[in-house]
């Protein structure tokens, strides 16, 4: 087994326009958000 000294670690970013959520912002940012964070907690 390799022991590398450094300590590395492996980000994924996902962005994705789900339909109709642009519409959402424009129309209720606070909203918007909030039901973004809702999602997060499922």
């Amino acid at each position: 087994m390799n022991k590398d000294p450094l300590n590395r670690k492996l980000a994924v970013i996902l962005h994705a326009d789900v339909v109709g959520s642009t519409a959402l912002v424009q129309q209720n940012e606070t909203l918007a958000h909030q039901r973004m964070q809702d999602a997060n907690h499922v």
